[in-house]
């Protein structure tokens, strides 16, 4: 299993450099790294959050010439690919439509969803409970190295990481889960302050992977496993923020009277 930063991080990345430097050949690897995510993954949000990440580079940073150049080249061979799917894997169809609608249901809180709606629910008013409990400190982590049963030796079935956002409140705290969420503003702000680079590769692929890290993090437990990934982030977006607009360099300095 790999991490999911990686996968998100080939799949921007390659979709940005297709698009951005006509590397049509890109679009492999682009779309091996969604395959993964789609195929082994199968996970509603990172499925959901990587198709934004692709979508979101390549609408942002693309020019809209080539855009609606390539548009007609990429979406006749997509759609014949969707029938052959519906033709040739019916079954795999209905299993992805399914999910979709378990996870409506699981929203909506209707009784419509499979087990897993039950499941979600059970551990979403574990985590409620706790929470009540420990709201400012939190409930910590437990180490498998002594309990091998983790959280579940002590609380029945239950992830941190099955309920996002709530998973944070749970393990750190009100104070601590907005302290990790401070990141992604911090990194925001950043980003804002960045000038001339939108035809920069690296930045491009940065900002959105930096999306999909939050996107990711509202349900899974993104924050909770790997919260070092958004701070690599906020890192990035702090050294791109304080670089030169792409193509001016800075003035040299004067030396000072008499020093020269």
């Amino acid at each position: 299993r790999f991490n999911m930063c990686a996968m998100y991080f080939g799949a921007i990345y390659y979709s940005a450099r297709a698009f951005m430097r006509e590397r049509w050949i890109d679009l492999l690897p682009a779309l091996l790294f969604a395959a993964y995510v789609v195929v082994f993954r199968m996970d509603r949000t990172s499925m959901a959050v990587t198709a934004i990440g692709m979508a979101g580079v390549v609408l942002w940073h693309a020019p809209w010439k080539r855009l609606a150049k390539v548009a007609l080249v990429i979406l006749v061979p997509a759609l014949v690919a969707v029938m052959v799917l519906f033709l040739a894997a019916p079954s795999k169809v209905e299993q992805y439509t399914f999910m979709f609608k378990d996870a409506l249901h699981t929203v909506t809180g209707t009784e419509e969803g499979a087990a897993e709606v039950s499941v979600r629910t059970l551990e979403v008013a574990i985590a409620k409970r706790q929470v009540a409990q420990h709201p400012w400190i939190g409930n910590g982590r437990i180490s498998h190295t002594w309990n091998e049963g983790g959280y579940e030796q002590f609380l029945g079935f239950f992830y941190p990481a099955d309920v996002g956002m709530l998973g944070l409140v749970f393990i750190y705290g009100y104070p601590g889960m907005l302290f990790l969420y401070a990141v992604f503003l911090i990194a925001f702000i950043y980003m804002l302050r960045v000038k001339g680079r939108k035809d920069d590769l690296l930045f491009a692929t940065s900002r959105f992977l930096l999306l999909a890290l939050f996107l990711d993090s509202l349900t899974n437990g993104q924050l909770t496993q790997n919260p070092a990934q958004a701070l690599l982030m906020m890192g990035l977006m702090h050294h791109y923020s304080r670089l030169s607009p792409a193509g001016r360099e800075a003035a040299p300095a004067m030396p000072a009277l008499g020093t020269a």
